[in-house]
């Protein structure tokens, strides 16, 4: 047997070598060639290949899976019965493999070898990308294209292979598919091929599949073999002129210009007391300097609500962190127990709890009840769609110049193995789906495709400075009947998404899985609790009742006495703690599901946090915070939170940039995440001061007559 093989394998070299010398001396077309491969090399192939596989694998001591990949991979070359470029290119690309063609070995170097790490979760085996997509044979006509093909395999009907001297598990029985959402499904592999781009996804699964489907049955292992176009990336052959670079190009350049010549305009030339024309008004809008200026002389106004701009501060760093985290639970990894660590461990409650968006819809029930009323007593009557298309012409512009940066600048930010697979969908549900955020229904319409996750808080806290409007009117006109009202709408606001997490035996809390954070979008908490309005309303409206209780005191001058203080303060603190750490509790793996665990932890939680932030609110506004009041005034805090707004907008970009491009499974721990998460801030700040200083502040200056 092993002869006869060794002969015919042999023989097939030697008649294709000759063929393609042939072919290329004579300057025929590659027709004999392809004519060959379909008459004699794949027949042959599929007759012998279990025989050959049979034989490889009894005179080997096969101890690991990686063993089964490496032995059936290492001699892999595409071939399909359908498409003849690839036949060809496949040929060539064997041949001169077995040559050491510089290209050909360029391209195996390229591919994942030997799989490891499988038992600490470690499922993606990239590759070299970017050497990859350098291999090129121009006189062969002949590029190359990295893919990505999945390997999922089914381990229950796996034979045992312990040798029974030891009474533990086998690693095979370490890889049974097991139903604990905590652990990350190992079951299935991630693996780079380097192959000529003449081979589409579907000629590389099928050549996939000939060889390791078999080879995994021998151990009677059922496979299934994957090939995603989306993890598919041939090399730019024909990079073509594309006419929204020009337009995206003509965009920015026209941008600089104006705010060059603004810029000068303002520095050269003083401001008369002349009643500016719209072109001056434009000009000095975009001027750079005054801008920064600005910014920085607010962030010295030593304004009674200090504490805003510092709990802003501190809310945009925990949602930045807190996203870093989310795409690191669906990032290839070497260490995944890492974090499974993180799901499991109660003491890293805080990294799983999603409460700090909270702390801005509070500050901004609080600020629209302040706001309006005090507009109201100065004029005692004011137009509410005046003043709700007042707020969509300041939110507006950077809104809609974030999402043209989602849709035409950030697939060209960068690239890698997983960029098309997890960028390219982003910026195809902004196409699609970007009316939706402009008309703020993105948290109820199409939500399964939501341009720009981040997005769901612009749309449920217009919906609440609606309906904020509304219930401030009627109690400034109607105080008694405005508060029962305020209060029925409350109770309504605890009832619903009480009553839906009972019903619908959801989580109270996001449901931290690999699996999950794979597609957040699909998550069941999310799409129907997490972003909807009608469920997040009530620690907006325990803002609007902090504003309401604030005038009161403001009317009595009330100031809370030390002793008050010293113990809420106290009391806050413990609260704060105790609505982080009690997320831990439905994370322990022994817990089982109980309905009403949830309704109570989602309420509760979400209360108590609101209430602890409305107590340092109504401290700060009514009394003294000593040397409290001192670091919250401290000019940073009012700088960044000035650029909250944008931040958030364009953090989530940071992100994807980064996941996106990763190359191989990263290696983590609590340091590097701190590590990257501070680079997410540092840069997401940056990008939003060019974002305040480009394109907020400057129609906040031309829209302002507008407004008044």
């Amino acid at each position: 047997m092993l002869r006869s093989t060794i002969v015919l394998n042999i023989f097939g070299f030697l008649s294709v070598s000759f063929l393609v010398v042939q072919a290329e001396s004579q300057k025929n077309s590659p027709e004999i060639i392809e004519t060959f491969m379909k008459n004699n090399i794949m027949s042959k192939f599929n007759e012998s290949n279990e025989q050959h596989l049979l034989h490889q694998f009894q005179n080997r001591n096969l101890k690991w899976i990686g063993d089964i990949l490496y032995l059936t991979m290492k001699d892999f070359k595409p071939i399909s019965n359908e498409n003849s470029k690839c036949e060809r290119d496949g040929i060539l690309y064997r041949e001169n493999l077995l040559n050491q063609s510089l290209w050909a070995v360029q391209m195996y170097d390229s591919s994942s070898k030997y799989p490891g790490g499988l038992l600490s979760r470690n499922i993606f085996n990239l590759g070299y990308f970017d050497q990859c997509l350098k291999v090129s044979a121009k006189w062969l006509k002949i590029y190359s294209a990295y893919s990505i093909v999945t390997l999922e395999f089914n381990i229950s009907k796996i034979t045992d292979h312990s040798s029974g001297v030891y009474p533990n598990i086998t690693a095979w029985e370490e890889l049974e598919i097991n139903n604990n959402p905590w652990i990350n499904k190992n079951n299935k592999i991630h693996l780079a091929i380097c192959v000529p781009n003449s081979c589409k996804p579907v000629d590389i699964q099928k050549s996939v599949e000939i060889i390791l489907v078999p080879a995994f049955k021998f151990y009677n292992i059922t496979t299934q073999i994957f090939v995603n176009p989306s993890m598919y990336t041939p090399s730019n052959t024909n990079s073509k002129f594309k006419p929204e670079s020009l337009k995206i190009g003509v965009f920015f350049i026209l941008v600089l210009l104006i705010v060059m010549i603004g810029t000068i305009y303002d520095m050269l030339l003083e401001k008369t007391g002349n009643k500016e024309k719209m072109l001056e008004i434009l000009l000095r809008a975009f001027s750079l300097s005054s801008n920064i200026n600005e910014l920085i002389n607010n962030s010295t106004d030593k304004t009674i609500f200090s504490s805003i701009n510092c709990l802003k501060t501190m809310g945009i760093i925990i949602i930045v962190f807190g996203h870093r985290l989310t795409l690191e639970f669906s990032s290839p990894s070497e260490n995944f127990e890492f974090i499974e660590n993180i799901y499991t461990h109660f003491w890293l409650a805080p990294l799983k709890s999603p409460v700090g968006v909270e702390v801005f819809f509070v500050i901004s029930g609080f600020l629209t009840f302040v706001v309006v009323i005090n507009r109201l007593k100065e004029e005692n009557e004011h137009h509410i769609f005046v003043i709700i298309l007042n707020r969509l012409v300041r939110i507006l512009p950077v809104y809609l110049t974030v999402v043209f940066l989602y849709i035409y600048i950030l697939p060209n930010l960068s690239n890698g193995p997983l960029w098309k697979n997890i960028v390219y969908p982003e910026v195809e549900y902004c196409k699609t789906n970007w009316w939706t955020n402009v008309l703020f229904v993105n948290n109820y319409v199409n939500t399964r495709e939501m341009c720009m996750i981040p997005a769901w808080y612009l749309a449920c806290d217009m919906h609440f400075f609606i309906i904020g409007l509304l219930l401030i009117n009627i109690i400034w006109r109607w105080e008694k009947i405005g508060l029962m009202i305020f209060g029925s709408i409350f109770t309504i606001s605890i009832f619903l998404p009480a009553k839906h997490i009972y019903s619908h035996k959801l989580w109270g809390v996001m449901h931290y899985t690999q699996s999950n954070m794979s597609n957040l979008r699909d998550v069941d908490h999310f799409n129907q609790i997490y972003i909807k309005s009608h469920h997040r309303l009530m620690t907006y409206l325990v803002g609007i009742a902090a504003g309401y209780i604030y005038t009161k005191f403001k009317d009595d001058e009330f100031k809370f006495s030390k002793f008050s203080k010293i113990v809420g303060s106290i009391l806050c603190i413990i609260l704060h703690n105790l609505c982080y750490f009690a997320t831990g509790y439905f994370y322990l793996p022994e817990v089982d599901y109980n309905p009403w665990h949830h309704v109570v932890y989602f309420t509760v939680q979400r209360l108590t946090y609101s209430l602890v932030i409305v107590f340092i609110l109504l401290v700060d506004a009514t009394s003294n915070l000593g040397i409290l009041k001192k670091c919250m005034s401290c000019s940073i805090f009012s700088i960044i939170a000035q650029l909250t707004y944008s931040i958030y907008l364009v953090h989530f970009i940071v992100l994807l940039q980064d996941v996106g491009s990763v190359r191989n499974p990263v290696y983590m721990s609590y340091w590097i995440l701190v590590q990257k998460s501070c680079s997410d801030l540092v840069l997401s700040t940056c990008y939003a001061l060019i974002l305040y200083l480009f394109i907020e502040a400057p129609f906040k200056k031309i829209l302002k007559p507008f407004r008044n």
